[in-house]
């Protein structure tokens, strides 16, 4: 009875989204999913990610270095210039290429990540314009931790 009642309280997550200023300068609570839109930036098309980010990547890497156990999933999107068939597998290309540098800069295998492609679904801006589109081409972190218990 004691793992169904585990099992239970862990598909009752609190999730709350956050930005990576918070992200960077806040704890993390057992039992709490943490989703973190990276402040990073993709060209049209690519899975390359743009100079000047190193810092930002590295304050991450070191707070997933510091968890106990960490989940740790990222989330890839693009904007809808493309065909979602084409999307999906750039989406998770740009997760992907996130992933490796987090790893990297956290010196942890890149097995304890996972990512996956979303594409176009969940735009978080309008896609009618080149700001928007810009502001789709992201990643996010989805940060998991288990129970005390």
């Amino acid at each position: 009875m004691a793992k169904l009642t585990t099992l239970l309280s862990a598909l009752f997550v609190f999730t709350c989204f956050t930005s990576f200023s918070t992200f960077a300068n806040s704890t993390i609570h057992p039992q709490s999913t943490e989703r973190i839109v990276l402040n990073l930036q993709f060209d049209t098309a690519s899975a390359v990610i743009r100079p000047g980010f190193e810092e930002e990547l590295q304050t991450i890497a070191d707070r997933i270095k510091g968890l106990n156990a960490p989940s740790i999933k990222l989330e890839g999107f693009t904007d809808s210039q493309d065909k979602q068939e084409n999307n999906i597998p750039l989406s998770e290309h740009r997760a992907y290429e996130v992933a490796k540098v987090l790893a990297d800069y956290a010196q942890l295998d890149i097995h304890q990540f996972r990512w996956i492609g979303i594409g176009e679904l969940n735009p978080i801006a309008n896609n009618n314009t080149a700001e928007g589109r810009s502001r789709n081409r992201r990643v996010e972190l989805v940060i998991s931790l288990p129970s005390d218990e």
